[in-house]
């Protein structure tokens, strides 16, 4: 039964999928200390582990999610912090994760730094895997749209076709490429770049694509602010995860 959910992504919001690790591993090496300070908001974060391993690097995270989807992301965390998904944050990474209901479009997408309580503009806008048979992915792209523009910010997306079921393989490839393609074709001229990682590295990201998006006049990364903090004073600790929650999704246990 486990089994079968788990490659149909029949539950998808319940599963830590290879993506959420590309991106974090692409982010830490492309970005590094620069993580620092940024204000980042996650979209679709499902079980947080994206937004938890930004928060430990020094970033201040937003973790979004569809308001219906969120009452399970926040049953995946303790009273007093992290404890049933994600464990061992530190206190000071801890203050620096917001989590915040966003139905995905272009009107809700509009005000996001008020909503994350943030004190300026977004730097980056993040997600893993949002890109499946049944997401609505006009109102996707309405939402990364509104909110790239209206905070002068980028965005990094790891995306990846899933193989089950037989439906999602045959459409996947398909619609990730739109995707992206409806970022690449607004009419003032978005630059996107699409990396694939190395299948040696990393052996379970066939299909899988970085993407890195800028609409025009968007902040480089590089200029946003970067407090070279020491570890401690971040609270920088090995920090632990479940790779699923299966223990509310269809009475699985």
């Amino acid at each position: 039964r486990e089994s079968l959910i788990a490659s149909t992504g029949e539950w998808s919001g319940h599963k830590v999928w290879p993506a959420a690790f590309a991106l974090v591993d692409h982010l830490h090496r492309t970005r590094g200390r620069s993580l620092q300070g940024l204000r980042v908001v996650e979209l679709g974060c499902g079980l947080p582990l994206v937004a938890a391993v930004l928060a430990a690097l020094g970033a201040e995270v937003c973790a979004t999610d569809h308001p219906d989807a969120l009452p399970h992301v926040r049953a995946s965390l303790s009273a007093n912090g992290f404890g049933a998904v994600v464990e061992g944050l530190h206190p000071h990474a801890q203050g620096r994760l917001r989590l915040r209901a966003l139905a995905w479009g272009a009107a809700e997408a509009d005000g996001i730094a008020e909503l994350c309580n943030f004190s300026a503009p977004v730097d980056v806008v993040v997600g893993a895997d949002l890109v499946y048979h049944a997401f609505p992915l006009d109102q996707l792209r309405d939402t990364v749209v509104s909110m790239l523009r209206g905070q002068g910010a980028t965005a990094v997306f790891a995306l990846q076709a899933r193989r089950f079921p037989m439906v999602a393989a045959l459409q996947e490839p398909q619609r990730v490429a739109g995707f992206l393609r409806s970022l690449a074709a607004q009419d003032d001229g978005w630059e996107l770049r699409a990396d694939k990682p190395d299948l040696d590295a990393a052996p379970n990201a066939e299909g899988l694509v970085i993407a890195s998006i800028a609409p025009p006049g968007a902040r480089p990364v590089a200029q946003a602010p970067a407090r070279h903090a020491d570890k401690a004073e971040l609270g920088w600790q090995p920090v632990r995860y479940r790779r699923e929650d299966l223990t509310t999704v269809h009475g699985a246990g």
